[in-house]
């Protein structure tokens, strides 16, 4: 039986017992490129965006990713907004902000009350950011501490420890995306999956990413995972299945 607590957004639920939320990306490089992307995805009516800034060219002017994002939400309505900033190390795009520079966005971006959710790597010095984390709970935007492999699938261990420091931490949600090479890896992240899902308290998202990790996109929920990330317009991670499949699976699964 699972203690993690749901977490509840705009009338989406992430928890075990409900079906995983279907995130779609968005990684235009401008304005007209993300709403281009939006004229695609909104009618495959996904529970969450997540606005991919590490892709965006005005990613160093603060006021333009202030109205980027009010326009988005415009745009979207009471669908969910998770900003991501990747970094290139877990798989982002090169030439992203400087530490300083980076926090100074998130705090703006925070306060400016356009997000739902905030993605913050559990390696990067934000996840430790005490005023960080104070302006998202006083605004009521959920964190979720993320780590990202994209070479290997790291041991059993190890991936329940990386979960568990999330939530130590004081993440609301804890996400852990992994590169299997083979069969196995994939089946030590559902394992891993099941067992943090029954123990931790926070809700957990977990990905094994690239051709052999596809089931873990579409029945991750079946085993604790409490989102999934599909393609809408453009994949932003190896692996990603169309927003229709996995819908038309729930359909099977949970309710």
């Amino acid at each position: 039986m699972s203690t993690a607590q749901e977490v509840r957004i705009r009338g989406v639920v992430m928890g075990r017992e409900h079906r995983a939320a279907i995130c779609c990306s968005l990684v235009g490089t401008t304005l007209n490129e993300l709403l281009d992307e939006l004229k695609v995805i909104l009618p495959k009516r996904p529970d969450v965006l997540e606005w991919r800034v590490d892709f965006f060219s005005e990613i160093h002017n603060d006021q333009v990713v202030l109205d980027t994002a009010k326009k988005l939400r415009e745009e979207i309505g009471e669908i969910v907004l998770l900003f991501t900033i990747r970094s290139y190390e877990e798989g982002g795009q090169p030439g992203s902000l400087g530490q300083t520079e980076q926090e100074q966005l998130l705090l703006k971006v925070l306060l400016d009350k356009s997000i739902d959710m905030l993605d913050i790597e559990q390696a990067s010095a934000f996840a430790s950011s005490t005023e960080l984390v104070n302006v998202a709970r006083s605004q009521q935007i959920k964190l979720i501490f993320s780590t990202h492999y994209f070479t290997h699938t790291p041991s059993a261990n190890s991936m329940t420890n990386y979960l568990i420091a999330g939530q130590t931490a004081g993440a609301d949600l804890v996400k852990l995306a992994v590169m299997p090479k083979n069969e196995e890896d994939v089946l030590s992240l559902l394992h891993v999956t099941n067992e943090a899902a029954s123990t931790l308290t926070v809700p957990i998202i977990t990905i094994a990413m690239g051709k052999l990790g596809v089931s873990t996109r579409l029945v991750g929920d079946q085993f604790g995972s409490t989102m999934t990330f599909a393609v809408g317009d453009t994949a932003s991670a190896p692996g990603q299945v169309p927003v229709e499949m996995i819908r038309e699976l729930q359909n099977y699964t949970k309710a």
